[in-house]
C-alpha cells in the first residue's frame, strides 16, 4: 500500500475497511481437517464464501448473515469455515479487524476512537481492551513503539549513507 491521506478516506466512508482490506488475503484450504469429507470446494461456492468473509470485516453483522451470504446454515457454515479455514469465524474475523488496525497504526496518524470506528467498535475502550489482547499492548504505545522502530531504521539508513 502506499501512502494515502487517511483523514480524507474516513471522511469518505468513516467505517468502511474494504479500503484496507482489499490486499488481505484469505486462506482457504481446500483439503479439510478432521475427517476429509470435503476433498474440493466449488468455484461458486469459494466466492461466496470469499465475499462473506471480506464482508464479515468491514461490517460488524452476525454469523447468521455471513452464512446465508453464502447459502449455508449456520451450523453448517461454522462448520466448513472450521475445515477450511480453522478455528471459529468470529475470531478469525477479530484477527483480521486488528491487522489491519496495527497497519492503519504504524502507517497513519488517526485518533483511537476513530480507528476503533474504521475497525466496526462503537466503544473505544472495548477496542482497546480487544487490541491489547492481541497484542499485548494498547494502540498508542504500539503506535509509539512503531514510531521508535522507524526513527532507528532511518538512523541507521542515514548512518549507512555518511560511511559511503
Amino acid at each position: 500500500m502506499g501512502e494515502i491521506d487517511v483523514e480524507a478516506r474516513l471522511s469518505e466512508a468513516s467505517d468502511d475497511l474494504d479500503f484496507w482490506t482489499k490486499d488481505m488475503e484469505i486462506t482457504i484450504r481446500l483439503t479439510p481437517r478432521g475427517d476429509g469429507r470435503y476433498k474440493s470446494i466449488d468455484r461458486r461456492e469459494e466466492e461466496r464464501f470469499y465475499a462473506a468473509l471480506q464482508y464479515g470485516i468491514v461490517n460488524d453483522v452476525p454469523m447468521s448473515e455471513l452464512a446465508s451470504r453464502c447459502c449455508l446454515s449456520l451450523s453448517t457454515f461454522k462448520r466448513r469455515f472450521k475445515q477450511w479455514v480453522g478455528g471459529s469465524p468470529r475470531e478469525w474475523i477479530v484477527a483480521k479487524r486488528m491487522e489491519v488496525a496495527s497497519e492503519v497504526l504504524s502507517k497513519a496518524d488517526i485518533t483511537i476512537s476513530s480507528l476503533a470506528k474504521m475497525c466496526c467498535y462503537n466503544n473505544t475502550s472495548h477496542f482497546i481492551e480487544i487490541f491489547k489482547r492481541h497484542y499485548g499492548t494498547t494502540p498508542h504505545t504500539f503506535r509509539q513503539q512503531m514510531a521508535r522502530q522507524k526513527m532507528v531504521l532511518q538512523r541507521s539508513s542515514y548512518d549507512a549513507v555518511q560511511k559511503l
